[in-house]
């Protein structure tokens, strides 16, 4: 299976950036617009038209629709959509004035909805000879330009839905600070390495990337969302066991997600969280001892393994925190599906390792099961004030034979009911939870000292690193 998220596009686009700061490539006219029109639609993507892409009372939406409208002249129209005179005035780096007057001299096209008057986006797109960058295109600015190229398209199909993309406080601001500062380093690389008559768009543009970071700065955070956007191509009845494992983890970790997001979570997931990354952690140690990078320091190797050892051992002592509790919510049969398939897949994992270890992808293995101990950290982040929101709002239960005793309880301990739990009965369960929470955190760190970053795993995006740069 190959599978891609947003968040890995983002970070290749990271290392790309990178490599285009540290090389002295020449940028030509047509390289740097074929990037500056992908940056405005990756940019459009993600905040939308007046930033209807941002949730209604984001904190952060009235700037970024101050920063969207502020793309110094687009190039071409972000998106086949019909325009607003004002949006056509802006694309055509026009006054209002004068789209109106052309409108009404005949000479621009619109189309009427009722009062509301509309151009197509073909009659100010002026630039048709700009095309997307060519994927095979060995130059760092046209393989970062493919890579944000990519991102806005999984972003064009996801906004199709009705849900939103970046659906938390911050989170288009964060994804949009990012992608601005991509920009302005691209810019700046322009500037240098460009002729002087070409300057002055990769100024323009790294100008207006440096004021629309400042703006957003403060209201800005991580783009969680991003990690939810894929673009994925399962082969989950593979002959290879790596593809088999590749896909368990992703639909643990989709069927993860969609579990924390009902209104009440079933403490069976929660258990299963604990149980499954015990089991993952295992097996992770497994294939770290049969094959470690060499080129991954001793020191860094035992920090890891100390980490995912810690992690699992308070994640069963969470587990063991989480018994005979119930919220009466049962797991979804996605979720028990997808976790009964990848405590399958680790078993054949480990049975494999100890019969034909060659029939494994040791290395290959090893990424996906940090992309699943990253999953793992991610959920237990998310349920960490879990604990004691259930507890406050009445929604934990426990049979009553299994609670201290007391007058208030004893009528359902002689019925064998159960009774909601309070804080005095279960006074370690915030605790061991929360400790889980942390040191899955830590595991997923300590597995990027490996060397085994689950961002950096190939996809097809990755084939053209393999040219040389010109």
């Amino acid at each position: 299976m190959s599978t891609t998220t947003g968040a890995d596009l983002l970070a290749r686009a990271d290392r790309l950036t990178r490599q285009l700061r540290a090389s002295e490539v020449p940028v030509s006219r047509e390289q740097w617009e074929r990037f500056d029109v992908t940056l405005h639609r990756l940019l459009h993507e993600i905040v939308g038209p007046g930033a209807a892409h941002v949730r209604l009372h984001d904190p952060a939406r009235a700037a970024l629709a101050t920063v969207s409208s502020a793309y110094p002249s687009p190039l071409r129209p972000p998106a086949p959509r019909p325009l607003r005179p004002t949006e056509a005035a802006r694309q055509l780096a026009r006054t209002d004035g004068w789209v109106r007057r052309q409108i009404r001299h005949g000479n621009l096209h619109v189309v009427r909805d009722g009062r509301d008057t509309y151009l197509p986006a073909t009659e100010v797109d002026t630039r048709t000879d700009i095309t997307p960058a060519d994927p095979t295109d060995p130059h760092p600015l046209a393989r970062l330009a493919t890579t944000l190229g990519a991102l806005a398209d999984l972003a064009h199909e996801a906004g199709t839905s009705e849900h939103l993309l970046l659906p938390g406080d911050g989170e288009a601001a964060g994804a949009a600070v990012h992608v601005l500062a991509l920009g302005a380093v691209a810019a700046r690389h322009a500037l240098i390495h460009s002729p002087i008559a070409d300057a002055d768009r990769p100024l323009a543009i790294a100008q207006y990337a440096e004021r629309a970071i400042d703006a957003l700065r403060d209201c800005a955070h991580r783009p969680a969302g991003l990690d939810r956007l894929t673009a994925v191509t399962p082969h989950r009845g593979s002959d290879h066991l790596n593809d088999r494992l590749e896909a368990a983890v992703y639909d643990w970790g989709q069927a993860g997600r969609g579990e924390m997001n009902r209104l009440i979570p079933s403490v069976d997931v929660l258990r299963a969280f604990a149980n499954q990354g015990t089991h993952l952690y295992a097996v992770t140690l497994q294939l770290l001892q049969a094959s470690p990078a060499a080129d991954v320091a001793p020191t860094d190797l035992q920090k890891t393994t100390e980490a995912i050892t810690t992690a699992a051992g308070k994640m069963r002592q969470a587990d063991h925190a989480w018994a005979r509790l119930t919220t009466a919510a049962r797991p979804t049969h996605e979720f028990v599906t997808a976790s009964r398939t990848l405590f399958q897949t680790l078993q054949e994992v480990t049975t494999t390792l100890d019969a034909a270890p060659t029939g494994l992808e040791i290395e290959r293995a090893i990424r996906d099961l940090a992309h699943g101990a990253e999953q793992l950290a991610e959920l237990a982040a998310a349920t960490q004030t879990l604990p004691n929101r259930l507890i406050e709002s009445q929604l934990l239960f426990a049979p009553a034979t299994v609670l201290k005793a007391s007058l208030a309880k004893l009528d359902s301990r002689n019925k064998g009911r159960l009774v909601d739990v309070g804080a005095a009965d279960v006074p370690d369960l915030p605790h061991h939870w929360h400790r889980a929470s942390q040191a899955a955190q830590e595991a997923a760190r300590a597995l990027h000292l490996t060397g085994r970053d689950p961002t950096a795993r190939t996809h097809p995006l990755d084939r053209d690193l393999e040219h040389p740069l010109p």
